[in-house]
């Protein structure tokens, strides 16, 4: 349909910015720090048992920054909070950014 084209061509041009503008990107070590303790320790060890904790840590672990509203990112902080190991409003605060506005 005509609105999925639009809402498709705005989420590319929305991402193409946030990629060339780096408004989203932060270093891991910052990423890691915004997940409350107990909830990473439980990640952990959730990571030992369940392979897509695993792949999550293993992708987290693979760079050196985080894009915060990345597909990858929101749906691997998204099954977190449906494996019970963060809650919604823990995930908001994971995934948090400032858009920048416009001068």
């Amino acid at each position: 349909t005509v609105g999925e084209y639009v809402q498709d061509a705005f989420e590319r041009v929305a991402d193409s910015w946030a990629e060339s503008t780096g408004v989203d990107r932060i270093p891991v070590s910052a990423f890691v720090r915004r997940f409350p303790g107990a909830a990473m320790d439980a990640i952990n060890a959730a990571a030992l048992s369940n392979p897509t904790v695993a792949a999550i840590l293993a992708q987290i672990d693979a760079v050196q920054t985080v894009r915060l509203g990345h597909t990858t990112t929101t749906q691997g902080v998204g099954y977190l909070v449906s494996v019970g190991l963060l809650t919604q409003e823990q995930a908001d605060v994971v995934l948090h950014y400032e858009v920048p506005a416009v001068p």
